[in-house]
């Protein structure tokens, strides 16, 4: 092989280790097709870092050729900035085409789809309305109450029988979401 030959096919393996190009569409076994900027057609499957997968419906691609060879690649995620979140520097997300974003910022809180709410634990919750309910099941008053011994006779009374209801959050309770 001449020198010219040489230097083309070595300038074609280093051109082809990264190539970029744009998801085409999933297949039912697992893989995507993808079309490079060359305009060539590959299917592989997606590698991802452990313990974390997506399935993206839309958007660019980066193909590691191992040695340059379109016959050994490594699809690497899909990604799209579309509907990604807005962060500030040191901050990780994790969001989907449809809204959804979980936001990790760096000055340690964590914003799940927005951060115009609050949220509030079971156990916090649940302790302030049991002080409550046993507040509201306590509380008595004094004066006259109509059908009672008599006008102006001070009696202690509840405005109902409540001793026997019970505040019951229990089902709320979740074992999923948790917070320090």
């Amino acid at each position: 092989m001449s020198f010219d030959g040489v230097l083309k096919q070595l300038t074609a393996r280093i051109r082809n280790l990264f190539t970029p190009g744009e998801l085409e569409k999933r297949n039912d076994n697992g893989t995507i097709r993808v079309r490079t900027c060359y305009g060539r057609i590959l299917e592989g499957k997606e590698a991802f870092p452990y313990g974390f997968i997506t399935k993206a419906t839309k958007g660019k691609i980066s193909i590691l050729c191992g040695g340059g060879n379109f016959d050994s690649i490594e699809i690497l995620p899909v990604t799209s900035v579309e509907s990604a979140p807005e962060l500030n520097d040191g901050d990780t997300a994790v969001y989907s085409e449809g809204g959804s974003s979980i936001i990790c910022r760096a000055d340690g809180t964590v914003e799940i789809n927005g951060n115009s709410k609050r949220f509030v634990t079971w156990d916090e919750l649940n302790n302030s309305l049991q002080q409550l309910w046993t507040a509201i099941q306590t509380h008595g008053h004094t004066g006259a109450c109509a059908g009672s011994l008599g006008a102006g006779t001070a009696e202690v009374f509840a405005s109902t029988n409540l001793a026997n209801v019970r505040l019951d959050l229990s089902s709320s309770k979740t074992e999923n979401i948790k917070t320090g």
